[in-house]
């Protein structure tokens, strides 16, 4: 096969992933501002406390066998290893979810006292330490679709979950008016249901049957050095609202950033859509005599394609905040530019990383991500208390440049790509300057 002929499938598939991220971004930026009428800058910032707690603890959960699971079911195509491979996912993940939703609940007094400042939150955190239970298996009917490369049946099964979560937020805070508490419902409605979904989907490929525990012992082996990696990455990307927590105090800032963020993801739908049709598909080629040069030429387009959405989004952040919220929350248009730029170099590991799938070896990510761990700390504590969200948004854009940086000249020695270094600097480099450009002489 060709290369347009790979490239037109991988786009292909890209659109698919893609197709329900289109709609609930969609259904998401309606939502804005109507959401913005019921809640304060301050309760945003009490969402993003709880949520990037749950997002820390799914990390965990996960313990990177998503990676473990995509090599092992390729390594052993035989429906029976494919069944132990899944089942021993499931067993860990919902044990493990089972225990951290027990520690979440007894301890949820002192985290509304003592994170989110107040014990009438406690109630938002029982929800959350049940949503946790409810979640902890929830990507493994994603990615069974994708190791199956069937995208669409993906795209449906993550497509019903997530209107079942807009429908419960629109009956429960717009019909209802239950207040903050009916996003937490919601999450635990729509994650029963996700729950649901994988029972009926794989109740003949998961079973006690077809445990392993050996199995499980080298999966969990093979994926021990991207636990610490994911860590860092929730520190780089997720840990923000507690940063700003800590060294501002004041929730309303955390509620402009993670308004901004939610906007930016406008552009991580692309992103996502593009990296997760790309991670099954570049495993299920590697072995054809063109696979690096595929590797390469999406890699240039990621670049060339990414460079522009970034730019639109940046040019286009005021007038979203006017359209879509009031202005209390004006003051979020740099972050927005800001953080579509970082979430352009969120997705590049992910193409990158290849290189170490291949090469079967993770620990080069483990080490990238420690090294942009200290230096988006480091810009916490100093940009932060300077410039507030802004630093914050500076912060986590700095550590994910560096963790693109280190991860390709480390995966070039396991897996050597004929990269186009100069494109990627120069479309880079042009960005960053319009970027930076925007945000100095309009934002301001």
């Amino acid at each position: 096969m060709e290369i347009k002929q790979h490239l037109k499938k991988l786009l292909g598939d890209s659109f698919i992933y893609g197709l329900s991220g289109m709609i609930m971004s969609f259904i998401g930026v309606f939502l804005i501002p109507l959401y913005t009428k019921v809640f304060l800058p301050s309760d945003y910032g009490i969402i993003a406390l709880l949520t990037s707690m749950q997002s820390l603890i799914s990390l965990v959960i996960i313990f990177g066998l998503d990676n473990s699971f995509a090599v092992w079911y390729w390594d052993k195509p035989t429906e029976e290893h494919r069944n132990t491979a899944v089942t021993n996912w499931f067993i860990f993940s919902f044990l493990a979810g089972l225990f951290f939703a027990i520690v979440v609940a007894l301890c949820s007094k002192i985290i509304a006292t003592q994170i989110l400042g107040d014990e009438k939150f406690r109630p938002l955190v029982l929800l959350v330490a049940l949503n946790i239970l409810l979640a902890s298996t929830q990507k493994i009917l994603s990615m069974w679709f994708r190791v199956r490369t069937k995208p669409f049946h993906a795209v449906i099964s993550s497509l019903i979950v997530s209107l079942i979560l807009v429908a419960s937020n629109i009956i429960l805070i717009l019909k209802i008016k239950v207040g903050l508490i009916g996003i937490f419902y919601s999450f635990v409605i729509s994650s029963a249901v996700g729950l649901l979904l994988l029972n009926i989907v794989l109740r003949k490929n998961i079973g006690i049957k077809f445990f392993n525990g050996q199995e499980l012992k080298k999966m969990v082996q093979f994926s021990l050095p991207l636990v610490p990696a994911s860590l860092m990455f929730w520190l780089l990307n997720t840990a923000t609202p507690y940063f700003l927590k800590l060294l501002i105090k004041d929730t309303a800032q955390i509620g402009l950033y993670q308004l901004g963020a939610t906007i930016s993801n406008v552009l991580a739908i692309a992103v996502f859509a593009f990296t997760q049709a790309f991670s099954s598909y570049g495993i299920s080629i590697a072995s054809q005599p063109n696979a690096k040069a595929i590797f390469a030429k999406v890699f240039h387009w990621y670049i060339i394609l990414g460079s522009g959405i970034v730019l639109f989004m940046t040019f286009m952040s005021s007038y979203l905040l006017q359209w879509f919220t009031n202005k209390n929350y004006y003051d979020a248009v740099s972050v927005i530019s800001i953080l579509s730029f970082n979430i352009f170099f969120v997705g590049m590991p992910q193409i990158l990383g290849i290189a170490n799938l291949l090469g079967k070896n993770n620990k080069p990510i483990a080490s990238s991500a420690f090294y942009s761990m200290i230096v988006t700390i480091s810009g916490f504590f100093i940009l932060i208390p300077l410039i507030g969200k802004e630093g914050a948004a500076l912060a986590v854009l700095l550590g994910n440049i560096l963790t693109a940086g280190l991860i390709y000249f480390k995966g070039q020695k396991i897996y050597n790509i004929p990269y186009n270094l100069k494109l990627i600097l120069v479309t880079v480099a042009i960005t960053i300057i319009a970027v930076g450009l925007k945000i100095i002489f309009i934002d301001k």
